[in-house]
């Protein structure tokens, strides 16, 4: 690559994060990937590591004065760093759900902040936030990841178009079941109520039946790459057959989606 873009991803030490900086390390790109603690994170060929928390607006700056320093500035910035958290939203505590938004929203809007001045300097830019299925209805036991998730979503819309003739484009990239190490790496709730042990279990169940099954993380960074080489890249990309299927959504009542939902995970 005669001019390599400077790719940021965030989250780089497993599944789709790690997948993402890779394959555009493979591709030409000047790429730098981020983890809390990078000195822990295996070394990717051709990624540069370097460390961030982003709930810190100290660490997402000085993160930023570091790239641009070493490469001038980011050009692709792909907001993968999250979580999840486990449990009913009745056994969540506000420090829960506050922590779940610091990551999973407050981070990528911290991250778009520190980019865009860059950005818009140059005249280019390609934001892309990972975001989930999970973002098009409530996951129960789930449900401050899907909020989190969905208000990720809206956030990206409206930054795209007030980005819109920038030449700095945004859009959000919806995995169904992708196999990445999200299991693990979830959170607990701070409660844990036996009225929602039952259906809890069943849903546990049912949820690392469809992981097991789910796609490789490659497909969502062949995505992300799509985005990258795209003229006029969209604002939705959804990737896996189950995250397709989602667009139904539209044409279905509320009550049904709920109720398919609820059978879908065992729980009715």
């Amino acid at each position: 690559m005669a001019d390599p873009k400077t790719v940021l991803v965030t989250g780089v030490s497993s599944g789709i994060g790690r997948e993402v900086a890779a394959l555009f390390g493979q591709k030409g790109y000047r790429v730098f990937g981020t983890s809390r603690q990078p000195e822990r994170c295996p070394e990717i060929p051709e990624v540069a590591l370097l460390p961030l928390d982003v709930r810190s607006d100290q660490s997402v700056t000085e993160c930023i004065r570091a790239v641009t320093q070493e490469a001038g500035g980011v050009d692709i910035l792909v907001n993968n760093a999250g979580y999840l958290i486990l449990g009913a939203l009745e056994e969540c505590s506000d420090t829960d759900a506050v922590l779940q938004f610091q990551t999973n929203f407050f981070g990528a809007f911290r991250m778009v902040n520190a980019v865009l001045p860059g950005m818009r300097e140059r005249g280019y830019g390609r934001i892309v936030n990972i975001s989930s299925g999970a973002a098009d209805f409530a996951m129960p036991f789930e449900g401050l990841y899907s909020a989190s998730k969905a208000a990720l979503n809206l956030y990206t819309e409206g930054l795209r178009q007030e980005l819109k003739h920038t030449g700095i484009s945004a859009s959000v990239v919806q995995p169904g079941f992708i196999l990445t190490s999200i299991r693990e790496n979830r959170a607990a709730a701070s409660m844990n109520m036996p009225a929602y042990s039952i259906p809890k279990d069943r849903f546990e169940k049912a949820y690392s039946r469809y992981l097991e099954k789910g796609g490789n993380p490659e497909k969502v960074a062949r995505t992300v790459l799509r985005i990258a080489r795209a003229g006029s890249p969209r604002f939705r990309y959804r990737v896996g057959y189950d995250s397709r299927l989602l667009e139904l959504r539209r044409f279905l009542p509320d009550w049904l989606v709920q109720r398919l939902v609820r059978l879908y995970f065992g729980i009715d």
